[in-house]
């Protein structure tokens, strides 16, 4: 009974590895936005910051931004609320530079999370002779010219709405581990970042580093799609491409670093909320991930260190250990999204089923929690 039971896993897991290696062969060649420096032609950005709490980061995202020079016509830093002195900061900048401009939204309006809420409130705020409009994280610092490259790529690209997979900082060993396990996720579901997305289903974002079109996003009402999305920055970008925009998704060359977390234990607490990519034009995109993260990612590991061998139908056998060479493929690949990290880093294959418990976990959660806020979530 178990030869058979593993032989229809084998089964599952082949039908689901062609689909995979289709995707990455039709992603492999991708774009980069480069390093070498390119001058913007056109227009200029208004640059977004939605914070809350961020006392002890958005410092030095301000700091980036303004060293960023042309095209940046404006920072507009977007206050929820907080409680930390985060706005007084803020001040302290925008006595500085007169490109900065705190923005506080006041109380959320019901059926609003406050991020999408924030963002809304930075583009009414935001200035018409803007061409550009920049989402930008307060846990990212854009490197040298990132801005101006980044505009520069997506006039040359004809490309009106693009974000970036930004390299990432993992300060901790433990981080290090979990944080690339969780990654690869992506990689198995989308490929390789570098391309327009030829369908919904290829469509990816980061809401970290996002561009967009000034007019393409008034056409679209702005952010008001994502109001009550717990993934503000994938809802907006399908809602783009369902409205005839190209959306493009890029790894860049050094053009920002984002330290998301500080530890290993807030990371599985927070990111797989909204790992499952599962909105109102996708809600089924949830079960897809998981398809692939318990057949793809933490079968081959179970079968190749933990299962007796003696069970193991042959075929099961060779299917897995070709999926286990995958796996650690996948983890030499990612490590280019990492700025340094720790050894650990190449024990996060390990930690792959403690990414299925808590993508399971939240995949069930009715409720979920930002900042002590409870989230609006149409998904669940």
């Amino acid at each position: 009974m178990a030869r058979a039971v593993l032989t229809v896993i084998a089964v599952i897991q082949t039908i689901l590895a062609i689909q995979f290696a289709r995707r990455v062969w039709r992603t492999i060649r991708g774009k980069r936005i480069s390093a070498e420096p390119a001058a913007a032609r056109t227009g200029s950005v208004s640059v977004i910051v939605p914070v809350l709490n961020e006392v002890h980061r958005v410092g030095q995202c301000l700091e980036s931004l303004l060293e960023q020079g042309a095209p940046v016509e404006e920072i507009l830093v977007v206050d929820g609320g907080s409680t930390d002195g985060t706005d007084l900061l803020v001040s302290r900048y925008a006595e500085r530079d007169q490109r900065v401009r705190l923005v506080r939204t006041g109380p959320i309006p019901d059926g609003w999370n406050g991020k999408a809420f924030g963002l809304q409130a930075g583009l009414d705020h935001s200035s018409a002779e803007a061409k550009w409009i920049l989402t930008v994280d307060a846990d990212v610092q854009v490197r040298s010219c990132g801005i101006n490259r980044t505009v520069a790529f997506a006039e040359s690209e004809r490309v009106p709405v693009l974000s970036v997979a930004t390299t990432q900082i993992a300060n901790s060993p433990g981080l290090s581990a979990v944080h690339p396990s969780l990654l690869s996720t992506l990689v198995y579901r989308f490929g390789v970042p570098g391309h327009v997305a030829r369908t919904l289903d290829d469509v990816q974002a980061n809401g970290q580093f996002a561009l967009y079109d000034r007019i393409a996003l008034l056409r679209v009402n702005g952010f008001e799609v994502a109001r009550d999305s717990i993934c503000e920055d994938i809802t907006i970008a399908r809602h783009l491409f369902l409205s005839g925009y190209q959306v493009g998704f890029y790894e860049g060359d050094d053009v920002a670093v984002t330290e998301m977390y500080p530890d290993a234990v807030s990371c599985l607490q927070t990111w797989p909320r909204s790992l499952a990519l599962r909105d109102r034009f996708m809600p089924n995109a949830g079960a897809t991930g998981l398809l692939s993260l318990a057949f793809l990612q933490v079968m081959p590991l179970i079968a190749t260190l933990l299962l007796p061998r003696s069970i193991q139908p042959g075929y099961f056998t060779m299917v897995n250990r070709i999926l286990f060479g995958v796996r650690l493929g996948i983890a030499f690949g990612t490590r280019r999204a990492y700025e340094r990290p720790f050894r650990t880093y190449w024990l996060s294959p390990l930690f792959d089923p403690v990414t299925l418990v808590f993508y399971v976990s939240n995949l069930l959660r009715r409720t979920h929690v930002w900042r002590g806020r409870q989230l609006v979530s149409r998904e669940s």
